[in-house]
């Protein structure tokens, strides 16, 4: 199943379009309750994808969901040409844990093999949403978001450290994050960060995985 917003009419009114990639349907339905539908468009996995850098082009083009995404970004498999594609940016929004981030090392192998022009110019991004909210006690306004439990302990340790009283909350996935989070964190271009990923990155990021 997918969930991929007016793309003829984006395409016509909208001078930037994004498309989040998100893992499953309840990540989904929080991503596109929050999205702004004039300019941002989703797509769900249904667990996780075929492992197209390995692949054949013909197993490539006869998958389900990468035949969707192909459709989204009006790209075929092994197109050298994106300058037409539908969709300026690609955000990939995994959960932050273990098969998340197997599921956007699987995408950037789809980017490398098939649509590496996609890389070149600077087309595929990542967010990282957090996985742990720390509130400092004394200071209400005072929140940090961390997206690894190493991030958390060491924001942890200095608040320890400097005497200060903290509680700490950790996030079940996209659906577990609060709309006003999830807006800030991964959503809103304005205060949302994400990195964008590069040829050497993606190479990078599979090698960990052969």
């Amino acid at each position: 199943m997918r969930d991929v917003t007016q793309f003829d009419d984006l395409a016509r009114t909208t001078p930037t379009r994004e498309l989040f990639i998100v893992e499953g349907d309840s990540a989904a339905r929080a991503v596109t309750r929050l999205r702004d539908p004039e300019s941002q468009a989703v797509l769900a996995m249904q667990g996780k994808p075929l492992n197209a850098h390995r692949a054949a082009l013909k197993k490539v083009r006869e998958n389900h969901y990468f035949n969707a995404l192909s459709e989204s970004l009006g790209l075929p498999p092994g197109t050298q040409d994106v300058s037409h594609r539908r969709i300026e940016t690609i955000i990939l929004l995994m959960d932050p844990d273990a098969d998340g981030i197997h599921c956007s090392v699987l995408m950037l192998g789809f980017f490398l093999r098939w649509m590496p022009k996609l890389l070149e110019c600077h087309a595929v991004h990542m967010i990282r949403p957090p996985l742990f909210e720390i509130t400092a006690c004394s200071h209400r306004d005072e929140v940090i978001y961390a997206n690894s439990e190493a991030q958390q302990k060491r924001i942890t340790e200095a608040f320890q450290n400097a005497g200060v009283d903290h509680k700490s909350r950790r996030f079940r996935g996209l659906a577990g994050i609060p709309d006003d989070v999830l807006r800030e964190t991964c959503i809103d271009p304005r205060t949302r960060a994400s990195e964008v990923y590069s040829r050497e990155d993606a190479e990078y990021a599979i090698s960990f995985f052969k």
